[in-house]
């Protein structure tokens, strides 16, 4: 839908209650008790939306009642009463089923709720996104930190979906949800919900199938299957067919098997970033591309000839070149080229930046592998949220550059504040105490310092790219919301990898710069 900015706000409104709540909740439990912290949370986050809104009660109460009444349908009602049922049904039901069929059914499910939401209505959808995003958060607050009432019923019902490796920690739901939110957001329609039924029913399709059949296991991934490979594969290439005959998505062959070579890939490769959130990116990006009609073909010589330049340099290692030369390759057919220029001198200086006092930071062993060559984990971690925001340029070449700007200034600040404050003595955990450099999550005011010097040169280089002074101010803005967004999340959530980090770091900084459109 690109973005109805009222309806944007209410979003907006509702993640500050959540992050409120969580916040104020954090630090009031252990002085008043959960029932009394639980009440002064809420307080305090319903006060903090009333201060945005300059606390007039009367007109933000009647605005957001208009807004709801324009964007609510019928439908909406009767999808929501089905998605309480299946709610109510999911304890029984949870055992007697495995727990892989289980989690199966629980996406197959959650996907097909958000296709019919979709299909009634985007913008209600966001808001219903937004409020399940919010609410996941504060239940996994609740459920990983205090025994009681509600986080024992909150274990109850999502236990049984858990992998292994969420038992103590982050829900993959929350990026499935993520993932939908910003395809809906900023792609048109029929993709938007190609992409999502993609990771609706080939996913849990290639799980199901692999668990079942799957005997010839992936030499770079012991566990997932060729079987389960090829049921991801061909459920993909089935959902995008029906979406081109029967809903009138505009696709060609070509384009059809590459998204679903892609998405197998995704779900096939053992990358540290959730399948969850890359699959519905991914997916619509390629399609989004496909429906491009142009390439420059001075700049696709210039993309041939860097792409083994960089691996000769030992700027990547070859999957990264390949995947940056995919990312390349996307914005050449789909955007505007200077967003390719604005990521090469990403790369460059974030080479630099990681080559700076090396052997230092290898003494004090917080250096980067391989002597800085990127690898493909982080290469898609930064990438992926950049390039997607640059395929909204053909719908609003300004919310492009600013959404561009601070996902890409947002990382390389980041980079900046890792390989700058890694050169302190100091290093401090947000709202704890002093911890060695290095730690997870840990700041300093090196590397904020460095956060700021790393968004000051990406936006030089936007700057002169787009011709336009105030993006250095943005750029600055995001690299520093960026670096310690990235912080935060690497602090205080569990079991969270630092490319997943990364991608929600680069996602939040892009849309955080979308306030200043």
């Amino acid at each position: 839908m690109l973005f109805d900015f009222e309806v944007l706000h209410m979003c907006a409104m509702i993640a500050l209650f959540g992050a409120m709540f969580i916040g104020s909740n954090a630090l009031l439990r252990k002085k008043f008790g959960f029932a009394l912290a639980l009440i002064t949370s809420i307080f305090f986050s319903l006060l903090a939306i009333l201060a945005v809104e300059g606390f007039d009660i009367k007109e933000y109460s009647g605005g957001t009642y208009a807004i709801l009444s324009s964007i609510f349908r019928i439908g909406h009602l009767y999808i929501i009463l089905f998605g309480l049922l299946c709610l109510g049904i999911a304890i029984p039901v949870s055992r007697v089923m495995s727990s892989q069929a289980y989690r199966s059914m629980y996406h197959m499910l959650m996907g097909t709720i958000l296709l019919l939401f979709v299909a009634y209505g985007e913008e209600f959808t966001l808001v219903v996104l937004t409020v399940l995003l919010v609410a996941l958060s504060i239940a996994e607050y609740f459920r990983l930190r205090e025994e009681n009432a509600l986080s024992k019923f909150i274990n109850e019902i999502f236990s049984p979906a858990f992998r292994g490796d969420e038992s103590m920690g982050y829900l993959s739901s929350f990026f499935y949800l993520l993932g939908v939110f910003f395809v809906v957001l900023f792609i048109p329609k029929q993709i938007a919900m190609a992409s999502i039924s993609i990771l609706a029913y080939a996913d849990p399709s290639a799980t199901l199938i692999g668990k079942k059949f799957g005997k010839t296991k992936w030499s770079t991934n012991k566990d997932k299957s060729i079987e389960g490979s090829i049921a991801m594969l061909i459920v993909s290439i089935i959902v995008l067919i029906m979406f081109h005959l029967f809903y009138g998505l505009e696709i060609s062959v070509i384009t059809i098997v590459f998204v679903a070579i892609a998405v197998t890939l995704v779900e096939a490769l053992p990358l540290r970033v959730g399948d969850n959130i890359l699959i519905p990116l991914l997916g619509a990006m390629i399609m989004a591309a496909g429906s491009g009609a142009q390439i420059s073909i001075l700049w696709l010589i210039l993309l041939v000839i860097l792409g083994p330049l960089v691996y000769y340099m030992k700027f990547l290692d070859l999957p990264a070149t390949l995947v940056a030369v995919f990312f390349g390759l996307v914005i050449l057919i789909s955007s505007n080229p200077v967003f390719l220029a604005a990521l090469i001198d990403f790369l460059i200086l974030g080479y630099l930046i990681s080559r700076f006092r090396y052997d230092e930071k290898k003494k004090k062993k917080v250096a980067e592998k391989k002597a800085g060559t990127r690898t493909i984990n982080p290469v898609i971690a930064n990438g992926i949220a950049p390039v997607f925001f640059s395929l909204v340029y053909n719908l609003d070449c300004r919310a492009a550059i600013l959404l561009f700007t601070g996902a890409i200034a947002g990382a390389l600040g980041d980079v900046f504040a890792t390989e700058i404050g890694c050169l302190t003595n100091g290093a401090y955990l947000p709202f704890s105490g002093k911890v060695y450099v290095g730690e997870r999550g840990a700041i300093s005011l090196l590397g904020e310092l460095g956060s700021v010097i790393g968004g000051s040169l990406m936006g030089l280089v936007l700057a002169f790219l787009f011709s336009d002074y105030r993006l250095v101010f943005f750029s600055i803005l995001a690299g520093f919301i960026g670096s310690n967004i990235d912080s935060m999340l690497n602090a205080y959530v569990p079991n969270i990898t630092r490319s997943e980090v990364n991608v929600l770091a680069t996602l939040a900084s892009g849309i955080a710069l979308l306030f200043f459109y």
